[in-house]
């Protein structure tokens, strides 16, 4: 329910706040805060009108009007329960707001303010529950990992059916490296945990074991994902990869999965595969010294033009790309899979990207073969540009 645990706003008035109280009810947030403002319109002074206001703006991420009612009502009524709970969670929306953009010491700030918020909440209602859930956010907003996994241990002790903690907790402990204690808290999500948070931990949690060679484990986590999902067709391809089975197919199964991953994944598969197939390789060349299977790679070191502005500025880069290396060696088609650069030289992205795609249109690459015969060979390449 949309007012459970926020600004607690009492039976008062009729008409319009009647109306936007009932919208807010419903969660029909836009219809809820036009009643609101036409009630505030009559009357600026109604504090029930500010708080719906308030709530009704929060909903729908409209942070500045949010605050300005927050501030309006803690002038008309400095006493009201909730109050500093829905001001943390402006400055908690805020933080975020702030870290999406790249923009770090003001997200910092903003989620130092939001614990702030939250704590004298709890000081007041220690049973405030969407104050304890904020300050679990908040904390780990702030990179406190360690605080923000006894906060996010205790909203889901007080509330064991809300999937919010553990799936954060989850993804805490992936982040530390933590993969049994990771997946403890990934087996105990609730049932009320809906399928694509499920989906995402699940794939997260696979990637992280076959990373850490433990395919067996990694299995039923990946078979837990649809079939046509792009992120089951990479852990096949991982799968397929690890256990050494038929590295070709997985080279191909791994093209075929980045073509269809979303853009804010493209980088991490990349990464993944990058690493998973260099590790790889070498075993299979132990383990096919002589039977005429061989994997492709680089016949010479890769050179590429550094943009001579971004080399001057001091901006380094991570460049992944696929090369389809051609049975004689050649490169034939190079696509970009993703780049990794700092926030503030990302404006040098295409300059450095051109620079990968000519240095490898003119590379030659030990071509792949299997039985002793030549083939194609989708190749993952990695390429820095560190400056000096």
């Amino acid at each position: 329910m949309v007012l459970a645990g926020c600004l607690m706003v009492v039976a008062a008035g009729a008409g319009d706040l009647e109306r936007a109280r009932a919208a807010l009810a419903e969660g029909a947030l836009a219809r809820a805060l036009e009643l609101a403002r036409g009630r505030l319109a009559e009357n600026p002074r109604d504090a029930e009108a500010r708080a719906i206001a308030a709530e009704a703006a929060l909903g729908l991420g409209r942070l500045d009007e949010a605050e300005r009612h927050l501030d309006r009502l803690a002038r008309l009524d400095p006493q009201r329960a909730g109050l500093e709970t829905a001001l943390g969670r402006v400055a908690l929306a805020r933080g975020v707001e702030f870290a999406q953009r790249g923009q770090p010491k003001l997200a910092s700030g903003a989620f130092e303010q939001a614990l702030a918020q939250f704590d004298r909440a709890l000081e007041r209602d220690p049973r405030d529950g969407r104050a304890r859930e904020g300050r679990a956010r908040a904390l780990r907003g702030l990179g406190r990992s360690e605080e923000a996994l006894e906060a996010f241990r205790a909203w889901s002790e007080a509330d064991p059916e809300a999937f919010e903690p553990r799936a954060a907790m989850a993804e805490l402990f992936l982040q530390a490296g933590q993969l049994d204690q990771a997946l403890e808290q990934v087996r105990q999500l609730p049932a009320s945990t809906p399928g694509p948070v499920r989906e995402r931990l699940a794939y997260e949690a696979a990637k992280a074991l076959y990373i850490a060679g433990r395919a067996d484990e990694a299995q039923p986590l990946r078979e837990a994902l649809r079939a046509e999902d792009s992120r089951r067709r990479l852990l096949d391809a991982l799968d397929a990869l690890f256990r050494l089975e038929d590295p070709f197919a997985a080279a191909e199964a791994f093209a075929a999965a980045f073509e269809q991953a979303p853009d804010a994944e493209r980088l991490s598969l990349a990464e993944v595969y990058h690493a998973a197939y260099q590790r790889l390789s070498r075993r299979w060349r132990e383990r096919h010294p002589a039977d005429g299977d061989r994997l492709a790679a680089p016949a010479m070191e890769l050179l590429p033009r550094y943009p001579a502005r971004a080399r001057a500025l001091g901006f380094g880069a991570r460049v992944f790309a696929l090369v389809m290396v051609e049975a004689d060696g050649r490169a034939g088609e190079v696509r970009i899979l993703a780049s990794d650069l700092p926030r503030f030289g990302r404006v040098y992205r295409k300059e450095f990207e051109a620079a990968v795609r000519e240095a490898l249109a003119r590379s030659t690459f030990q071509p792949a073969e299997r039985e002793g015969r030549p083939l194609r060979f989708p190749l993952v390449v990695l390429v820095e540009f560190r400056p000096d």
